[in-house]
């Protein structure tokens, strides 16, 4: 359900040659301006010509002689994949006059495209069903699913007349589905006529059904990524449980700092990449998501130094909140260890977002189905097995935390999501007052959210073991 963005109105050119002028384009990226991403975009286009557009185009125009129903036309992804319930037209508009670009698009991206735009006729019985059914072979279970859960719309009274009336002198011989097999190039350029037609009719309309059904496949690896991501520190909380009361509190009490003090706030400030690179993403200039994503991963490592001094001191800082002394010591060396994983996390954090903004949802899924069950393992191989105790929890994360961005580089390398890649940029080392101004307002709400839940295990920690 998102629409392309248009990159915003270029700004005037400047040259940055000298540390002087480095620094003055520095500080002239804090300076007010609305939208923030179409800002960012700009100014990366003018630091970072396109020229990766002719390549990609290139490859595009060989993969589609490889298929007949590649017509040119216009497709969903230069307007939102899915319409306003209730409306009679879409519900994002392409931005200003002057600003629209049609972006170059791979083979897999125009078939995805173009299955959604029939996808939306059928709903709206301007195509005929995909499959054919009748009622009166349905029992009543299959007709209460397929009420509740249809995405089709309730037909028009111009649809049963036309359905009940049957074929005509015009109608053709030949199926929708069969024409498409015979005459794929002009199936294509039908499909353009008859989706601008009902566009401009008002025609297209869309159900809750859909809309829930897309949310829910978008979703689904989310949620999944989430929960076998947050099993990294559960694991240590359980491998370590069975060493003692103390140790229990401990490791939890490391989890609850870990989490204030360094998780919640890079996720918080790696939001602003939902933003920004699904913005360069949509617009067309894929290579630009990567520059965003190199220019958080320097931000977050800048982070390092302040995390590193609170985690060092830990002991002494949660002995001075009314924490037991034995607790403190134990929690501060699952901390100092920890240390060694936080860079790793970083950029694993970045990474997500670089994936996601290209639909790429089952990407840290993949990663995680292998990192997760490694993390258990290691938990028991080093807790028991090698006797390493309380210090062999938090090894076995800080282990598979640098797998994480390890792993997922191989899925874009190997599998897909390279072609957002421009290789590494000295860009990334400008304009970064927009992003920060972006990151803030999400690092204060999740590390907000975390610490209204964290804070009991703050509390209960002055209670003793």
């Amino acid at each position: 359900m998102t629409s392309p963005g248009n990159g915003g109105r270029p700004i005037p050119n400047k040259q940055q040659s000298a540390p002087a002028d480095l620094a003055h384009a520095f500080g002239a990226s804090f300076c007010p301006s609305s939208p923030l991403a179409q800002e960012v975009l700009a100014r990366d286009l003018e630091e970072c010509p396109d020229d990766d557009a002719a390549t990609t185009a290139l490859d595009v125009a060989s993969s589609d002689s490889e298929t007949s129903d590649d017509t040119p036309g216009p497709t969903l992804y230069r307007r939102p994949s899915g319409i306003a319930f209730g409306a009679v037209r879409p519900a994002l508009s392409l931005g200003p006059a002057g600003l629209e670009e049609t972006p170059v698009l791979s083979r897999s991206e125009r078939e995805r495209s173009r299955e959604a735009e029939r996808s939306l006729l059928r709903d709206n019985h301007i195509l005929p069903p995909k499959h054919h059914s009748s009622q009166q072979s349905q029992g009543p279970v299959a007709t209460l699913y397929k009420s509740v859960f249809s995405t089709k719309l309730p037909r028009r009274e111009s649809d049963e007349e036309a359905a009940v009336a049957g074929p005509t002198e015009t109608t053709s011989l030949l199926g929708e589905e069969q024409q498409h097999h015979h005459h794929g190039a002009h199936h294509g350029e039908h499909l353009n006529e008859q989706w601008e037609a009902a566009v401009a009719a008002g025609q297209i309309k869309t159900t809750w059904q859909r809309e829930a059904k897309t949310i829910a496949g978008y979703s689904r690896s989310l949620i999944i990524t989430f929960v076998l991501q947050y099993s990294l520190q559960v694991t240590s909380i359980f491998a370590v449980g069975r060493l003692g009361t103390l140790e229990l509190g401990a490791v939890s009490l490391a989890s609850m700092t870990a989490t204030i003090t360094c998780n919640a706030p890079i996720q918080g400030l790696a939001t602003s990449l939902d933003t920004l690179c699904a913005q360069a993403y949509g617009s067309g200039h894929k290579q630009l998501v990567g520059l965003q994503m190199q220019r958080l991963v320097y931000f977050l490592l800048l982070l390092l130094a302040p995390i590193g001094a609170v985690w060092l001191n830990s002991e002494r800082i949660l002995v001075s909140v009314g924490i037991p002394a034995d607790s403190a010591a134990l929690a501060a060396t699952y901390l100092k260890i920890m240390i060694f994983g936080t860079p790793a996390y970083m950029m694993f954090e970045a990474g997500k977002r670089f994936v996601q903004a290209q639909g790429l949802f089952h990407a840290t899924t993949y990663v995680l189905f292998v990192a997760a069950p490694t993390n258990i393992f290691l938990s028991w191989f080093f807790v028991w097995h090698l006797g390493w105790g309380f210090k062999g929890a938090p090894l076995a994360v800080v282990i598979t935390q640098n797998m994480l961005p390890a792993l997922l580089l191989l899925y874009v390398w190997k599998v897909e999501g390279k072609e957002a890649w421009g290789g590494f940029r000295r860009a990334a080392f400008k304009n970064w007052g927009p992003m920060i101004r972006l990151a803030l307002p999400g690092m204060v709400m999740v590390v907000a959210e975390w610490f209204a839940f964290e804070i009991l295990t703050l509390a209960c920690g002055r209670l003793g073991v």
